[in-house]
């Protein structure tokens, strides 16, 4: 078995039997990216050439925007909208640029890894947060991978917000999650 990026070879299968496969495929693009196709080999029934059969698949998958920018820490230094004290450390998460150096998890960089950061529960949360496309200062692509974290570091903490579009703002009271990363992905 096989597509554009991977493939897989499978040992001779008694005729009573299945196995389950993985192929992996990396979209070049954010929004709606149909699937590749399929090319299977296979041996039977002829045991000494190899038979092809290509498969179509006649599906679509939605890209969501690579999460990445500033974290929702280092957007809350800066908005009046976010309010509350750090209280219980939650955790370890991935070091972003910008972030106060007292964050930095130490051990995992003694131990040779990447650099970590400690991440820490709110004590009081603002009542909604609010993310404008507009003000973000970065190209449509960046703006939206931002928009992308800042949904899922809400959505984890369970935090409610709202992101102002120039045609529609949405509010995560209202939409699901998925309806909102699915917006950001076909935006």
């Amino acid at each position: 078995f096989k597509n554009e990026e991977s493939e897989a070879f499978i040992a001779e299968l008694p005729a009573t039997t299945s196995q389950a496969f993985v192929l992996s495929f990396t979209p070049k693009k954010r929004g709606l990216s149909p699937l590749p196709s399929l090319k299977i080999g296979s041996f039977f029934p002829l045991p000494h050439e190899l038979l092809f059969k290509e498969i179509n698949l006649k599906n679509e998958c939605i890209v969501y925007p690579q999460a990445k920018g500033q974290s929702l820490e280092h957007f809350s230094s800066k908005h009046k909208s976010f309010t509350g004290e750090y209280d219980d450390f939650e955790g370890i998460r991935s070091f972003q640029a910008g972030e106060s150096l007292s964050r930095i998890f130490w051990p995992s960089l003694a131990k040779a890894q990447e650099l970590m950061a400690k991440d820490f529960s709110l004590l009081q949360k603002s009542e909604h947060l609010h993310f404008s496309f507009k003000e973000i200062k970065a190209d449509k692509e960046a703006s939206l991978s931002q928009l992308c974290l800042w949904a899922l570091e809400c959505e984890k903490k369970s935090i409610p917000y709202t992101m102002h579009f120039p045609s529609l703002n949405l509010d995560s009271t209202k939409r699901s999650h998925h309806e909102i990363l699915e917006f950001l992905a076909l935006y």
